[in-house]
Order: C-alpha cells, then structure tokens, then sequence
C-alpha cells in the first residue's frame, strides 16, 4: 500500500514526508482493517512532523501522518462489520490516516452519517470532538451565552453549530470575512478582531472558548461572569486527557505543568471562573454523539480544497495558507 512516511522528525516537516510503499497492516484484537477513502490535513500534523511532541510520543519516525480520516470497513469486528463507512480522529501522536489502509482499534470509530461524503466525514472528527466535549465540559445549559474565539475555525464553527442547537445565545469572534458564515451557523453576534475586541461588547459570558492562548485568554478572562467557565485548548489544567490520547508524559513534566501554566490559572481565579483545560483524544462514543448532534443540527464541517495523495505538497501548501476551511487529501 502507499503511505505519507514521516522519514524523521524536521524543522522543514514537509521536505521530511515520502510516498512510500509500506506494508499492509493486519488488525488485532479489538481492531479492525479500514480501507482509507480521504483524510484531513491539520496544523497538528506539521506540529507532530517537527517533533514538537516527541519527548510526550510512544511512535517514533518512521510512520504514516495523519489524525482525522474516513473509510470502509475491510474486516469484521465486534461493533463494525465489513462495508462499513467509518469516520474516526487518532489522537496527536499515533496518527496514520494519510495511508491507503489502516488497522484502527473499534473504540475510535463512529458511522458515517448518511448523506455525507467521505471528504466530509475525514474533515469532521477533530472539530466535532472538541466542539461536543467543550460544550459538556461546561455544562452548557439552553438560555447561556457563549463566547467562541476563533468561530471561523473548524472547532470553532462546530462550536458555535451545535451550542446555537442546544439553545445557547452564541457570539463569535475571528476573521472579517467569516462573519457571515459563522452567523449562518447560529451565532447572533460577531466581532471581527481586526476591527474590534469583544472586551467592547459591555457583555459579560457564561461560558468562552479560548482556542488560541496568550491575548485570546486574557480576553476570555475580562468578558466572563464572575462564576462562568473558560474552556481553553491552550491552558492545561491535568494530564487526564493527555493520558487518554496515549502520550508519555515524563514525571518531570507532570511536576512543572502547574508551574507553567500558573499565570492563567491564577487569572481565571481572580475572575471568579472555572478554567477547563481541554486536549481532544480519540473517543468513539463521543464522536457518534456530535455527529449526531452535527446532523440535528445541520452542520457539516466547512471544505476548502481536495488534493490526491501524490499531491501531498500542494496540500500541505494549501494548508500553510489559512485556508477558509479544511484542507482534505483522497486515498480512495
């Protein structure tokens, strides 16, 4: 089969990948072989190639890129039988969607939805995963309001999809040009940040969505109401998930992190929120339940360019670029 290898970790990641023949992989207990139809290219992947989280990963290079994936079941398991058309995200740092097949454990699947496209369901799993825990972390409730930064985004534009469906008052914040969009996903209010800061709105949130660390939450900590949440994908608050997603962690780095990140839980105290630290692991269950609620919703992720797997450069160019929406790669 051909797979894009990662050689070895570089600070030039792309010149460090390879169409390479690899072998076919045969699925153990509990997995089970999925033919790959597309896969969905993410920041994380160039994050992961350049070693970033090596010190924390139990794969080491050479192996095949890749989180976010769909394809047809190749071999029958407990839950998924052959045929079936399967969407799944692999956690940063055991990847492999980025190959013509693969063996992936059955807890990471969910069905694809009927009426989508396999481009969508590999561009889904990621945003749809963060989106549904960030919202149940938080325990939003109907009638909150919710301050999603970054609502242009992947995450962000789930985010604001399926809390406008559940009921909460939503205001999104980002880029100019994505305000119609994210407007058309269910939010009522929006600031461009070129042009503005939500810290202007006079409005105080339940609950905000820091995607980006640094101003991002600092902004989230002067708009919440004394007793909201921020929810962060920057700030940890425990190594919970980062466990559940399969990292190494060394004991040093499990000492430091409340050192590290003391600053803002310090901010969010003295502003009287819950500060939820979130890192999105591969979860089966949870990811059925948001595309579930995607569907309900009548939300699918946003696509802004197909490529074929030989033309992986031209893909991770294209995703260099901030691109308005995900940039997918076809296997099948």
């Amino acid at each position: 089969m051909k797979a894009l290898i990662l050689q070895k970790f570089s600070k030039t990641p792309v010149k460090a990948m390879a169409l390479t023949d690899w072998p076919e992989p045969r699925p153990a207990a509990g997995q089970v072989l999925v033919r790959m139809a597309a896969a969905a290219l993410n920041p994380a992947d160039l994050h992961i190639a350049s070693g970033e989280m090596k010190m924390m990963s139990p794969v080491k290079p050479p192996f095949a890129l890749g989180v976010d994936g769909a394809g047809v079941v190749e071999s029958d398991g407990a839950r998924f039988k052959k045929g079936q058309r399967v969407m799944f995200y692999t956690g940063l740092v055991l990847c492999g969607t980025l190959a013509e097949v693969m063996v992936v454990p059955e807890a990471w699947l969910a069905p694809v939805p009927e009426g989508w496209s396999m481009e969508v369901a590999a561009a889904a799993p990621l945003g749809l995963l963060v989106a549904h825990k960030v919202l149940d972390r938080a325990g939003a409730k109907a009638g909150e309001s919710i301050l999603v930064q970054g609502a242009g985004g992947p995450v962000g534009a789930a985010t604001v999809a399926l809390a406008a469906a559940r009921g909460l008052q939503v205001h999104g914040s980002g880029s100019g040009a994505d305000e119609a969009y994210v407007r058309g996903l269910g939010a009522s209010g929006y600031t461009d940040y070129r042009k503005g800061s939500v810290r202007d709105l006079g409005q105080r949130f339940d609950i905000a969505l820091d995607s980006l660390g640094g101003k991002v939450f600092d902004d989230c900590v002067f708009v919440i109401k004394r007793g909201g949440r921020i929810v962060s994908l920057k700030v940890m608050t425990g190594t919970d998930d980062m466990d559940s997603m399969g990292m190494r962690i060394p004991g040093f780095m499990r000492l430091l992190l409340p050192l590290v990140f003391r600053k803002p839980r310090k901010a969010a105290e003295r502003a009287g929120a819950r500060l939820i630290g979130l890192a999105s692991f591969q979860d089966g269950v949870a990811l059925s339940r948001a595309t579930e609620a995607a569907v309900a919703a009548n939300h699918r992720p946003r696509i802004d360019s197909t490529f074929a797997l030989a033309d992986h450069g031209a893909a991770f160019a294209r995703l260099g670029t901030n691109p308005r929406g995900k940039v997918v790669v076809r296997l099948g």
